[in-house]
């Protein structure tokens, strides 16, 4: 099989530039959310009635998907860039990264206003995981049994920490943490993809497929790396990928579907994310999350990409 890949020249290195890359991955995954939250789970039909083709911009919650219940508006994120914005708060505010730390972030942002914001409908297996959490404080036991990709999503302020701290293995740090939520393989194998597409755009280098395969140990993640792989070969169309992969939250889902729009955009933003934007599903996809990364992974390659998008301008923060 040809190995797909995509190397990257530029090593940011200096204070300056770093804080750049992350200022702009966290702001490109927030757009990414935002776009992304009208459509969530919605099912292609329902999206073809309520919105003109192609969606270029921000839009209202529409009615059935789950952030419509939290009347959310255009230009709002949802529960994936709040835990982003809880974790990333208090790695700032502790300048150290244990499980006890991250769980003290999720159960804050679930039930102690730590964000002064009402979590925007919180996915289930963080629900549950930080409930454990408040009656045990065990960071190392509270996690929950489950593949979806809440895990994959928060690693943004967490992999771009381990890039500045340069952990021995990555991996094992990222897993760990991972399991404060999520314990299922293939979970963390989602937050350790991320992890990795995170190093390489501090780093430079080689992004390759393959490689990315190489760290994942659950044979789910890995069949739908190689899937993600042979439509970038053939140039399989994004809908027709999206019903590949399949619909929901797994993270053998959201997080290839992320990496087959950034590798078929070359990690740009605008483009990555309009792609995403209007990918489609007949059962629905998790547009947000998928975009959320699919954002903060572009952000952290082209920063300045970012920074000039008209729609940094009508992301609503608060």
């Amino acid at each position: 099989m040809t190995n797909i890949s995509l190397n990257f020249a530029q090593t940011r290195s200096d204070k300056e530039s770093l804080k750049r890359l992350f200022v702009a991955s966290m702001i490109g995954s927030a757009i990414g959310d935002a776009l992304g939250m009208p459509f969530e789970n919605l099912a292609a039909a329902k999206i073809r009635k309520n919105v003109t083709l192609p969606v270029k911009s921000y839009c209202n919650a529409i009615e059935g998907a789950p952030c419509f219940q939290f009347d959310l508006k255009k230009g709002m994120y949802t529960d994936d860039t709040q835990a982003i914005r809880a974790c990333a708060r208090a790695i700032s505010k502790h300048r150290a990264l244990t499980p006890a730390v991250i769980a003290d972030a999720l159960s804050g942002w679930l039930f102690h206003d730590s964000l002064g914001q009402q979590a925007r409908y919180p996915g289930v297996t963080t629900r549950v995981a930080m409930t454990r959490y408040e009656e045990t404080r065990d960071p190392h036991t509270c996690g929950v049994d489950s593949a979806t990709c809440g895990a994959a999503i928060r690693m943004l302020p967490i992999a771009l920490w381990f890039c500045i701290k340069k952990p021995a293995d990555l991996d094992g740090d990222i897993r760990q943490l991972a399991k404060v939520t999520h314990t299922a393989t293939c979970a963390q194998d989602g937050a350790v993809l991320m992890a990795r597409l995170v190093q390489h755009a501090v780093i430079g280098g080689t992004i390759a497929i393959n490689h990315l395969a190489s760290r994942c140990q659950s044979k789910l993640m890995k069949k739908s790396l190689n899937n993600v792989q042979r439509a970038l070969e053939s140039g399989t169309e994004p809908d027709d990928m999206a019903q590949e992969l399949g619909n929901g939250t797994k993270a053998h889902v959201v997080v290839p579907m992320a990496i087959y729009h950034l590798f078929r955009h070359g990690f740009h933003f605008e483009a990555t994310l309009s792609q995403a934007l209007n990918t489609l599903h007949p059962s629905g996809l998790d547009t947000d999350s998928i975009m959320s990364i699919a954002g903060g992974i572009a952000g952290a390659h082209y920063p300045d990409e970012v920074v000039s998008s008209e729609w940094i301008e009508d992301l609503v923060v608060e």
